[in-house]
């Protein structure tokens, strides 16, 4: 909470941030959604529940509600973040369809570490839901598809190049994208 409180006070605008708030255990995860939203950011991200791999999609389903009742605030947007290789457990897309028609304001977006063109384009399908690859490699392809950009840790890096790659596709200035975008690849 203090990292938070701090990265404001230095003059971030809270309203461009999306922490990650995603804990081991549900009232945790409640308290700092709660605490992210009470200083203004513009909404969290928060994986499933990690701790039980073989949860199904009711389950899963369950979890979600419980967090958003929890948290009970009508600023909540929630971006779930889908990273199965790591966290054990998949978001399926019959899922993130069912919580994004039952929570349409809340359930805002989802970054899609998968690694799963195919997943990432399914995605991009439903209504509504904005959809962040977590890479760089497939941004270009994704934002043709209606994502506004990516999700990326090599952007800590190469934030300059990526960002550049994301403005000249929205610009639709799709062949120095794509150039820049082989320079890009070269750092991942």
């Amino acid at each position: 909470m203090n990292a938070l409180e701090e990265l404001i006070k230095s003059g971030i605008d809270p309203s461009v941030l999306i922490p990650g708030t995603g804990l081991c255990n549900l009232p945790d995860t409640i308290s700092l959604s709660q605490h992210a939203i009470s200083l203004g950011c513009h909404g969290i991200m928060t994986l499933p529940p990690f701790y039980f791999k073989d949860m199904d999609d009711q389950g899963l389903y369950e979890h979600f509600e419980k967090l958003i009742d929890g948290i009970n605030n009508p600023r909540l947007k929630i971006y779930l973040y889908h990273i199965p290789q790591v966290s054990g457990v998949a978001l399926s897309i019959d899922l993130v369809s069912k919580l994004k028609s039952a929570y349409p304001d809340v359930i805002t977006g989802i970054k899609d570490s998968s690694g799963v063109w195919k997943n990432t384009e399914a995605l991009l399908n439903i209504k509504d839901l904005i959809v962040y690859p977590g890479a760089e490699l497939p941004v270009i392809e994704a934002i043709k598809s209606g994502a506004p950009g990516c999700i990326s840790a090599t952007a800590n890096l190469n934030s300059k190049n990526i960002g550049e790659v994301i403005r000249l596709s929205h610009a639709g200035n799709w062949n120095e994208a794509e150039r820049l975008h082989q320079n890009v690849k070269k750092v991942r």
